[in-house]
């Protein structure tokens, strides 16, 4: 069986939107993936964050330290635990992807974690470090 020609944006619309039968989107998932296209063959499961297909993808991205994958699976309604967020994290600052860390750290709201990669990120993006706590004040 030939695998299926990937799809053009027009395509991938009729796709997204379930204007062709359920059989080609899965057909068209699996290729895109098979073609390194994660990201692309996510889109074509919105409405069906519970699809199988998805735990395996979610399980590479957390190996890869894919963040931007795992946040686009928090908005289509598929539950991913801060602890992938946090591991996808570690990956990527251990792969040199250095902002995807600082995504998933700023996403987790771990300020400090993000300070920990201040020597890897433009200054810009480092948050400053927290106040000092305020002196008592004098009666």
């Amino acid at each position: 069986m030939a695998q299926p020609s990937l799809p053009d944006a027009l395509a991938m619309r009729d796709l997204r939107a379930g204007l062709r039968p359920e059989a080609q989107r899965e057909q068209v998932a699996a290729a895109l993936r098979a073609d390194g296209r994660h990201v692309q063959a996510l889109l074509l499961y919105e409405g069906r964050a519970s699809h199988p297909a998805l735990e395996g993808q979610q399980a590479r991205a957390v190996r890869e330290g894919r963040t931007f994958e795992l946040l686009s699976m928090r908005r289509l309604g598929r539950p991913v635990p801060d602890t992938d967020l946090r591991a996808a994290a570690a990956a990527s600052a251990a792969a040199g992807r250095h902002m995807e860390a600082r995504l998933a750290l700023t996403a987790l709201g771990d300020l400090d974690g993000v300070r920990a990669l201040a020597a890897c990120l433009p200054p810009s993006l480092v948050p400053p470090p927290p106040a000092p706590p305020a002196a008592p004040a004098k009666a």
